[in-house]
């Protein structure tokens, strides 16, 4: 030991040390396990929103154990936190030395196993969530199953049911699916049979000249005698009430043919005779609060250390819908000061509980975003659209582009 140099013995020494000091001294590492095991409930929530918008079945069995596990550690860790807060606290003459080495030393010790299993169930966890499939996996692996020839894809308002339509729609154009028709068509709020039969004719090919002067029956005959000779896949946008298909001339789908329909109602998809149904929810946590920062802009949400705290309140009273928190989120990055974070927040706080109901929750931020808007100009442009229903067709307005108050904010 003569020849060892002082650094090295020190060093050699602080390695035998360094697990007992770090386990008394172990205040970071609560802070560490309380961040973990918030992010640990984060991921629970994600993966029950995720289960249930997929409707995924054969997964509930697998994650059941992991649930209850997460609710133990969380009373568990709450229990170990009281703990080491309290003997924390019990100091020698008031001074930062720990009146209790051993004891204080076990609770680090704990302390440090519960880092480690909470990490390890995170990782656990993450991979579930990894292995959900995403609702156009489900809708794609319905419409390669043959006994389903009827989808229904209902939630919420601005939920994003449209965009999930679309995605199929692409999905089905770079398949391998063999379908000879691919079919789009928007219902609206007020379905009307004989628009609806029109945009389907034209999507099949036929002209309005070879149309001028039929019957809505002469022309429901010519679409089924066409589309029963072919595999098709019809997708009916925004649908608010049942359509009687049959009647417009749309034939029974026997033949492997496919509808696939997005309505804000579970009961209309029972009543349209949804052979599956898929639930769109809100975004997880994690993707809507990163949506909403994207929108606000880091040059905002840098201003004011406060405004983070204030953006994540913003963000969770959008409930996910991707289209509130775009509209709410560009509203916000206009905002600078914090008198206006604390506005915004007391105007919708005021608004949601004078409409309380979901139907009212549109208003709520169609109103906000009215607000908004930059300028009178633009508030009133805002309020000529409005004037046109929806499915209203101009000339140089494509079926695909039909105006909707979510189409009007979100270009803004």
């Amino acid at each position: 030991m003569d020849n060892i140099p002082i650094g090295e013995l020190l060093t050699f020494l602080w390695n035998v040390f360094k697990e007992p000091v770090a386990y008394i001294d172990y205040e970071q590492n609560l802070r560490t396990l309380e961040t973990k095991m918030h992010e640990l409930l984060h991921l629970k929530d994600d993966l029950t929103e995720n289960m249930q918008m997929a409707e995924v079945r054969g997964m509930r069995s697998q994650v059941t154990g992991w649930f209850s596990r997460v609710g133990r550690m969380k009373t568990e860790i709450d229990e170990l936190m009281d703990q080491a807060t309290q003997e924390m606290q019990k100091n020698c003459f008031g001074s930062c030395c720990p009146k209790n080495c051993w004891s204080r030393y076990k609770i680090g010790k704990k302390i440090d196993e519960k880092l480690k299993a909470v990490s390890d169930h995170i990782d656990k966890g993450e991979n579930y969530l990894s292995s959900v499939p995403s609702p156009v996996g489900s809708i794609m692996r319905c419409l390669r199953e043959s006994e389903k020839s009827t989808i229904g894809i209902y939630g919420p308002g601005g939920v994003g049911k449209t965009a999930l339509l679309t995605q199929v729609s692409n999905n089905l154009l770079s398949s391998q699916l063999q379908f000879d028709f691919v079919i789009w068509v928007v219902a609206s709020q007020d379905p009307d049979s004989e628009r609806i039969q029109g945009d389907i004719g034209k999507e099949i090919g036929f002209l309005e000249d070879r149309w001028k002067g039929k019957s809505f029956q002469q022309k429901a005959r010519e679409v089924s005698s066409v589309l029963s000779q072919k595999k098709f896949v019809l997708l009916l946008d925004d649908l608010w009430k049942p359509v009687d298909l049959a009647e417009v001339g749309v034939p029974s789908r026997e033949n492997g043919s496919k509808l696939v329909f997005t309505t804000r109602s579970e009961e209309l998809c029972n009543s349209m005779g949804a052979e599956e149904k898929i639930r769109v929810g809100g975004l997880a946590r994690d993707k809507a609060w990163k949506l909403f920062q994207e929108k606000v802009g880091e040059d905002t949400l840098n201003i004011h250390p406060e405004i983070p705290r204030l953006a994540e309140t913003i963000a969770k009273m959008c409930n996910g819908l991707p289209l509130a928190l775009i509209t709410v989120g560009r509203a916000m990055a206009f905002r600078k000061t914090l008198s206006e974070w604390h506005h915004s927040i007391e105007a919708l706080s005021r608004a949601t509980a004078e409409f309380p109901s979901t139907p009212h929750q549109d208003f709520v931020l169609v109103k906000f975003g009215y607000d908004s808007l930059p300028s009178d100009k633009v508030r009133s442009c805002f309020l000529y659209c409005a004037l046109f229903p929806e499915g209203f067709l101009h000339k140089k307005v494509r079926p695909d582009r039909l105006l909707d108050w979510g189409g009007i904010l979100g270009c803004i």
